[in-house]
């Protein structure tokens, strides 16, 4: 849970950075929401199978799926279904861990360019198979990362595999 409060720190960051025309006039400020004048809201929730439950979502942000044990990914995924059925659209980010999890399977059918029928899809459509863009950002399109800093990260790291999964996102087996 404690985590999950930065990102209210970090709304309110990027709030008081915009232009005074683009911001709502906040009505309740707390540790787990936001809410604005304009009936908009951000809640912030530990993932837990029924942290959904009962919530309408324009955008359900998603951070750090992956790190769930499997058997919560799935139930905390199961729980996002009707959240999304009405409209709302999902963004997750997350550090891959395993090959074979919810995340993973979530990731591979953004990456997958065919229907269920093996037919490809539209050239121009962004979303693969699933409805999901896939969006990977690689470690040196940072300008901070070169070829220098990788090398003493990796050395500190130790650690090949573990190396690949959080900077590379290499999803392990």
């Amino acid at each position: 849970v404690a985590q999950g409060l930065e990102i209210p720190q970090k709304v309110h960051f990027a709030y008081d950075l915009f232009p005074w025309w683009l911001r709502a006039n906040k009505t309740s400020d707390a540790k787990s929401y936001i809410e604005f004048d304009n009936k908009s809201r951000i809640i912030v929730r530990a993932a837990t199978p029924t942290a959904l439950r009962g919530i309408t979502a324009t955008l359900l942000c998603i951070d750090e799926f992956a790190i769930l044990k499997p058997s919560m990914q799935a139930e905390f995924w199961s729980s996002a279904a009707p959240v999304l059925a009405t409209g709302g659209k999902c963004a997750i980010i997350s550090t891959p861990m395993s090959d074979s999890d919810t995340f993973s399977s979530i990731w591979r059918g953004a990456e997958r360019r065919t229907d269920e029928n093996g037919n490809p899809l539209p050239e121009d459509q962004a979303a693969g198979a699933n409805g999901f863009v896939a969006v990977f950002a690689r470690l040196d399109e940072h300008p901070d990362r070169d070829a220098e800093w990788i090398r003493k990260e990796r050395l500190k790291m130790g650690d090949d595999t573990r190396f690949d999964r959080e900077y590379n996102l290499i999803f392990s087996g």
